[in-house]
């Protein structure tokens, strides 16, 4: 009963004095001439700037009791029993993370953390302005005694401080010495880059590029008592970036990641960060999600969930608070890989490249049917040579690629050419130039006097003709499946999604004769590639979006994608419904059930992408593939 009155009492006595302090702040002198420092509640406060490369510094905020004994309450530390946790912020300046310290701490009687020594420095990252930048460092904390005698409470102080710009011949806080600054137009891009990422999300990132950076900073803050969150992630990750853009923003999620020291992990430009992940957490699997406690416990997310999941979202800010995780380990997730790979082969199926092979595969089994040939063996045998090409590659992937696949899918080369190969593809199917398949896949389709082994070989052209259209759905199955590590999980997702494209070319081949009673390629085939070919010039922009964002073009990006996807919508809705119609075209006489609507799902599309561009609402989905672009909220 004792120590509840005295509990008691504390409390009010803070109250108190936070009230005084409102009460005096107008009629202090909070600042001295220099603008560096504050004297208040018998605690000094003095700052400082340190310079580092290019636009990154750190503000250093020395706090200094002026009285033996006197104790700080910890930084993040919940208000309990009328303590004020140390609270250290930035106004007019970008942060580039959160503020730490290497003092030690311990805990008081009432469970409290504060810190065991005086003077204390805390260290802030900022990024430095282009131009000279009037600033402010707001600090709130309480120094009490070991007999827990409190001195006035220090409630969101504002600490001018002017900061030269990295334009001009240094960078300084008005009492300090400048250093020069060295100039780095690539750190300061990044540098924005991170900025306006933080902005966007509300989370105030730390950004590392070595396994040595984010190995230090868990073990600063385990040092110091902090709490340390890691984002496995990367522009290529969709999930990861629907994650950020629906999940990361809500209020609650923010809040729980800035209570600690966010620490965002791009796995797509570092390899050394890719496989530090796969040797600490044993997965390559993205998004993932770590909690680092300061007494050296842990717990890992891993399920991807958007913001209309109310459950989860539940669970995943009890994770953050300090709950369980969810890690089950990528190599448990067979079903998702599984379904993952049959849709990938039924989507690939669909695709405007595989059609080339339909009437070769006609003359090919007409062939054999009048040489007497049996059509089982024959069947089997081409069906069997799209799946041994796709299986094949999945073996070399685990095997000689294995742990780089996650890194493939990200790098921006590689992007690069996949996204001008699918713009070369489409305009060859809206009929700009020719592609034509090799002369000696086409003899021998038209001989078709190889009997099994011209089968197999012709199932192995189909898998190398189609390789433009399958690349991003086969590689989706190629990343999933190398993330477990396993050398073998890419050859079964290959084995899996072939199966599914040589399946109705195998029944096909059994009865040439249903072949032949598929449409003549006429109007219908030429319509078809007119919207399969400004399908997959937009789907090019997905991939150079990737690219864009990491070498900084400011080309391709929210903007411009929506444009041209709500431009190529409108037109593919106008030539559906045969208001537009191109070279070779048949007019159209009878407008069914279908073109109607197809005409209305296309143009329905195109006003949604532009009421998304005009800032009117969050697309879902389709603000995931912009990672370098804030989405409406």
């Amino acid at each position: 009963m004792q120590m509840q009155n005295f509990r008691l009492s504390r409390s009010l006595l803070v109250v108190l004095l936070i009230f005084l302090g409102v009460q005096l702040s107008a009629a202090e002198v909070l600042s001295s001439t220099d603008g560096t420092t504050l004297d208040e509640g018998s605690v000094k406060v003095e700052i400082k700037l340190k310079k580092g490369e290019g636009a990154e510094a750190d503000l250093l905020i020395t706090f200094d009791a002026l009285s033996k004994g006197l104790e700080h309450y910890h930084l993040y530390t919940p208000e309990a029993d009328g303590g004020i946790p140390t609270a250290i912020a930035v106004e007019g300046l970008a942060a580039r993370g959160k503020a730490t310290t290497p003092a030690k701490t311990k805990v008081d009687e009432f469970g409290n953390k504060v810190y065991a020594e005086n003077p204390i420095t805390f260290t802030l990252p900022i990024n430095l302005p282009k131009e000279d930048a009037q600033a402010k460092v707001i600090v709130s904390y309480l120094a009490c005694s070991d007999t827990n005698q409190c001195r006035m409470a220090v409630m969101d102080r504002a600490i001018p401080i002017a900061v030269k710009g990295i334009g001009d011949a240094g960078v300084s806080d008005s009492g300090n010495q400048s250093t020069e600054p060295k100039t780095n137009d690539v750190a300061q891009k990044n540098a924005e880059k991170h900025a306006a990422n933080a902005k966007a999300t509300g989370i105030n990132w730390v950004h590392v590029s070595t396994k040595a950076e984010v190995e230090k900073i868990i073990s600063d803050a385990q040092a110091s008592g902090q709490r340390v969150y890691l984002d496995f992630t990367g522009p290529s990750c969709i999930n990861c970036q629907a994650m950020a853009k629906n999940v990361l923003i809500q209020d609650d999620v923010r809040d729980a990641w800035n209570s600690g020291i966010p620490v965002e992990i791009n796995t797509d430009a570092s390899s050394e960060l890719a496989q530090w992940q796969l040797e600490r957490f044993g997965t390559y699997t993205r998004p993932m999600h770590v909690r680092l406690d300061p007494e050296k416990t842990e717990a890992v997310w891993n399920t991807y969930f958007t913001s209309g999941n109310e459950a989860l979202m539940t669970k995943y800010i009890a994770f953050l608070n300090g709950g369980e995780g969810d890690y089950t380990g990528s190599g448990d997730n067979w079903w998702q890989f599984i379904v993952l790979a049959l849709f990938g082969g039924l989507f690939t199926l669909v695709m405007p490249c595989t059609y080339p092979m339909i009437p070769l595969t006609i003359n090919f089994f007409n062939k054999q049917v009048d040489a007497g040939k049996r059509l089982l063996p024959l069947a089997l045998s081409y069906a069997g040579g799209i799946v041994l090409s796709f299986t094949l590659l999945g073996v070399i992937v685990g095997v000689v690629l294995g742990k780089a696949i996650t890194n493939i899918s990200g790098d921006p080369w590689i992007n690069l050419i996949i996204g001008v190969a699918f713009i070369l593809l489409g305009l060859s199917l809206l009929g700009v130039f020719f592609l034509r398949l090799p002369s000696g896949v086409a003899n021998l389709a038209s001989q078709g006097q190889m009997g099994y082994v011209g089968a197999l070989l012709m199932g192995l052209t189909f898998a190398i003709t189609a390789f433009t259209c399958t690349a991003p759905f086969a590689g989706a199955v190629l990343a999933e499946g190398a993330q477990s590590g396993s050398v073998f999980r890419p050859a079964i997702g290959m084995l899996l999604y072939s199966s599914v494209i040589a399946v109705p070319f195998f029944f096909l081949s059994m009865s040439p004769q249903s072949l032949k009673k598929m449409p003549n390629a006429g109007a219908w085939m030429n319509e078809f590639k007119f919207v399969g070919g400004m399908v997959e010039i937009a789907a090019a922009f997905k991939f150079l979006a990737i690219s864009d964002n990491a070498w900084d073009w400011g080309i391709i990006g929210r903007t411009t994608t929506l444009i041209i996807w709500a431009i190529i919508c409108i037109v593919c809705s106008l030539y559906v419904i045969g208001l537009i119609r191109s070279k070779g075209d048949a007019p159209v006489k009878k407008r069914g059930v279908m073109r109607l609507v197809m005409c209305f799902l296309f143009a329905v599309m195109g006003v949604w992408l532009l009421w998304g561009l005009l800032g009117n609402g969050h697309l879902g989905i389709i603000e995931s593939f912009f990672p370098r672009d804030a989405a409406p909220i």
